[in-house]
């Protein structure tokens, strides 16, 4: 064998090992993408119902709230206590300790507001929220 088809040779398998080097390479690129793109939008769905429970957790407790009020209003003997008017209290309360929050106080107020507009379908009646 001449020496220039063995150096043709030792090149050809040196340039098969880099190609198959670089395409191990290119595919473990690859792979860290989808990785980190799945990665991202798995966290964007965390965030998305994180800020869902909290909302619920707020609505929660400015239902659970509300009635409670309103309870201990009727056992100290005043008068029973409307569902507006638990409904505009609430409305006013929500306001005043979410300043601070306003995307959860929106979504409390906008409960509250659904709530009221059964109410005012039931029984009619003026509102702050109406």
């Amino acid at each position: 064998m001449s020496t220039p088809e063995r150096d043709w040779r030792a090149l050809s398998r040196l340039l098969d090992t880099v190609a198959g080097a670089a395409g191990i390479m290119g595919a473990l690129v690859l792979g860290l993408a989808v990785v980190s793109w799945e990665a991202h939008r798995i966290a964007l769905e965390r965030d998305i119902a994180r800020s869902s429970a909290a909302r619920e957790e707020a609505i929660r407790y400015y239902l659970t709230n509300m009635f409670r009020a309103s309870v201990a209003a009727s056992s100290r003997g005043s008068e029973a206590t409307t569902a507006k008017a638990m409904l505009d209290l609430s409305a006013q309360r929500v306001l005043r300790e979410y300043r601070n929050e306003p995307y959860l106080a929106g979504k409390v107020v906008e409960t509250l507001s659904d709530l009221y507009g059964g109410s005012c379908r039931e029984g009619g009646g003026n509102s702050e929220m109406a």
